[in-house]
């Protein structure tokens, strides 16, 4: 199995060798020690085989293969002793294996001349799924807020994930006149599965160039769920409520099909405010002459928030 895995990166032998025996008086006995390499490579540790006989033997393989998916080529090597034709010693006959259940193709008395070897291939269907949701907002000072956010990437293909990231580009969810600030303590965990070297990425800011919130280099099994959690702080400056966050997850599988799945999230951040002014009026104060004075006042209240106001009162 070494010739025929070369370019793999890894096999074992799942299931040892078993021998089926539909022909009366066949008696091959199965290696229990094969492993496919070095010294390890007969399947049988002997046994005699009738006129007409035929034994299946069965054993399966676990393969890695890692960037090769295929194709690779296996042959088997049959050899027994007989009886020569002179009828007077022995002779050695051998058969490198046919593909296919028929070890003479060609029905002329010489399986030895077919010899096509067997191949296998192996198949990816990579597949990630990326989520993400918006807290409630947590007011910080007027028109300052801080935004939870928890995106979520799942392996939901059939192979490992490698390289698997999530970019965000805050700058497109929160444009100016608004301005944000990614807060420290972004964390990134994995459950239901396994994962290496997933780990957040200390340097993710929102801005353009720092929109990968994980580090470099991390794989995710199957059914992997990688969580990710982190707080940007809003000034709104006059914007809002209403924003959208777009976010995108990918991973690599180890046959290098690269699949990617983005994820928006809505955000409203409610920012409710009132001002108001009061001036004296265009007029003057006015003299009455018996001591009282009339005084023109000018209150202007105005909404400099995002939402509408209702009830609106002023008391003086």
């Amino acid at each position: 199995l070494n010739a025929t895995y070369t370019g793999a990166a890894a096999f074992s032998i799942q299931t040892a060798p078993t021998v089926n025996s539909p022909t009366p008086g066949a008696s091959l006995t199965p290696n229990a020690g094969y492993t496919g390499t070095g010294g390890g490579t007969n399947l049988l540790t002997g046994g005699t085989l009738p006129v007409g006989g035929s034994e299946q033997i069965t054993f399966t393989v676990r393969v890695t293969p890692g960037s090769k998916l295929g194709v690779y080529n296996n042959s088997a090597l049959a050899s027994g002793v007989g009886t020569d034709p002179s009828n007077v010693g022995t002779t050695t006959v051998t058969d490198q294996s046919q593909d296919g259940p028929v070890p003479d193709p060609g029905n002329d008395g010489n399986p030895a001349i077919h010899n096509v070897p067997t191949p296998v291939s192996f198949t990816e269907n990579p597949l990630i799924k990326t989520t993400k949701a918006a807290g409630t907002p947590t007011f910080v000072t007027p028109g300052i807020y801080d935004v939870p956010f928890t995106v979520t990437l799942t392996n939901m293909g059939d192979t490992l994930l490698n390289g698997v990231q999530v970019t965000d580009d805050l700058t497109l969810t929160f444009p100016t006149p608004a301005i944000f600030t990614a807060q420290p303590g972004i964390a990134a965990s994995v459950t239901n599965g396994t994962g290496s070297g997933i780990a957040p990425d200390s340097g993710f800011t929102g801005n353009t160039g720092f929109t990968n919130l994980l580090a470099a280099g991390g794989s995710l099994n199957v059914n992997g769920v990688v969580t990710i959690t982190f707080t940007v702080r809003v000034r709104l400056n006059g914007t809002g409520p209403a924003f959208t966050n777009n976010v995108l997850g990918s991973g690599t599988s180890p046959g290098g099909i690269k699949v990617t799945s983005p994820a928006t999230a809505p955000v409203t951040i409610n920012n409710p405010v009132i001002g108001v002014t009061k001036t004296i009026g265009a007029g003057p104060v006015v003299n009455n002459g018996d001591g009282t004075y009339d005084v023109p006042y000018i209150v202007t209240v105005n909404n400099p928030g995002n939402v509408l106001l209702t009830n609106v009162q002023v008391a003086d």
